[in-house]
């Protein structure tokens, strides 16, 4: 009996000197970084002794001058702040956050089987995670895999392709803008003031140009997010400059911690960066409609024909209504575009979204079409009639624009329940008139 108490009391003796040595430790100015990294992994009631805990609101702030002030003190607790400060130390193995405020390493911890509510409370720097309970401690395990290195060369490579696949989303989404703008200048027929055809042709230019902004704000997104990738790669430069100036051992918990905010920023930002690359190419196959797809209707022109007078080298508009949210600018190859447009044509065939005819103009890369409703049908004989406008070659030689042209259904112009239709000139443009 009294061999077992001689055991036992130099235990005792052991752990107290243990505990004692641990909050020594603590005492002293922090050198060194010795985690990497944590993970929660319990909420319980934390009954081991408070003389083998080292709390942050005691010691985050030892081995500053007397009198300084003391940032950490003034920061809200989270467990990124807890675990910047528990890193420094060696002996702990865990620490844990209780009254949504108290942070403390430890060595272990001791659970207590039952009881004591959930880990509830919010944490005073961020509402978004808990920080222990009224009588239970979040709980967070400290672990080292030595990948600090790895994880910043992984940002700067996410950094990296991230920036580019924005960057060229930016390009492409600003060129649809700036040749959206420039065939909306380049088309001027003079036919404004013809009601109410000619204001169904000159209606295409704010079509155009209201496609063009559609592309340019998501170009806009796109660069913003470019622009704070890289601010977040300057952020991470200036941390690494001031990394490379701490001595071996004596780099800092708070030091470490900014490194891997500076990191996470980066990885955010490229992330952010991308879902904006990928709105952007939404919005680009949005705007393209079909002439976005590869799909064409080979052949169209067996079930297609050119309106006006196409022998003698005109080039028709036809003034027809457009379907609603069926008009569509991309860039895109001049002779793949007509094609394309028709394969959409050819597939509304009822109610009031049934396609008859379309408009495709082409310059500079950008190709355009509408499609067209039969509303808008004159009757200038006994059959009614499709109103077009002819342009001559010259005058889309004078506008660089490539590809004007108007093709309707031939079942359309050949059995239209009023008899067979036919294309009536409200006028003809060329550069003199």
């Amino acid at each position: 009996m009294a061999i077992c108490k001689t055991i036992f009391q130099l235990a005792l003796v052991l752990v107290q000197v243990e505990a004692f040595s641990f909050r020594r430790a603590g005492q002293r100015a922090c050198r060194g970084v010795y985690y990497d990294g944590f993970s929660r992994v319990a909420c319980e009631t934390d009954i081991s002794p408070a003389e083998q805990r080292l709390y942050f609101k005691e010691h985050a702030c030892v081995g500053m001058a007397p009198g300084s002030s003391c940032r950490l003190q003034t920061l809200g607790m989270t467990p990124s702040l807890c675990f910047d400060f528990c890193r420094q130390h060696k002996e702990s193995k865990f620490f844990g956050i209780e009254y949504g405020r108290d942070c403390y390493c430890t060595g272990y911890f001791h659970a207590k089987s039952t009881g004591g509510g959930d880990c509830k409370l919010p944490c005073e720097g961020d509402n978004k995670e808990m920080c222990g309970g009224p009588a239970k401690s979040s709980l967070f395990e400290m672990h080292f895999c030595d990948a600090s290195a790895d994880r910043m060369a992984q940002a700067k490579d996410e950094a990296k392709a991230a920036t580019e696949k924005a960057t060229a989303s930016v390009d492409l989404a600003q060129s649809v803008f700036d040749k959206a703008n420039a065939l909306s200048s380049a088309w001027e027929l003079g036919v404004c003031s013809i009601k109410p055809q000619g204001e169904l042709v000159c209606s295409l230019p704010k079509t155009w140009v209201d496609k063009g902004v559609e592309a340019n704000k998501a170009a806009n997104e796109g660069e913003k997010k470019i622009n704070a990738v890289a601010s977040m790669e300057e952020a991470l430069g200036k941390v690494e400059d001031e990394v490379a100036k701490v001595k071996e051992g004596e780099m800092t918990g708070e030091l470490a911690g900014k490194q891997d905010k500076a990191v996470a920023a980066v990885k955010d930002a490229s992330v952010a960066a991308k879902v904006a690359s990928d709105s952007i190419g939404n919005t680009i196959s949005t705007l393209a409609g079909p002439l976005g797809s590869d799909k064409v209707m080979e052949g169209f022109e067996d079930h297609f024909e050119a309106l006006g007078d196409t022998k003698k080298g005109w080039h028709a508009v036809c003034a027809l209504e457009p379907i609603k949210g069926q008009s569509y600018i991309a860039l895109a190859d001049e002779k793949k575009g007509p094609a394309a447009c028709a394969r959409k044509c050819f597939s509304l065939v009822t109610g009031t979204d049934s396609c008859v005819a379309f408009n495709y103009q082409y310059a500079d890369g950008l190709a355009a079409c509408q499609l067209l409703t039969e509303e808008g049908l004159t009757k200038p004989a006994l059959a009614k009639a499709v109103p077009i406008f002819e342009v001559s070659e010259s005058k889309l030689e004078a506008q660089k624009i490539t590809a004007v042209d108007c093709w309707a259904k031939k079942a359309f112009m050949g059995s239209h329940p009023n008899g067979p239709l036919h294309a009536e000139v409200v006028k003809q443009v060329t550069v003199d008139r």
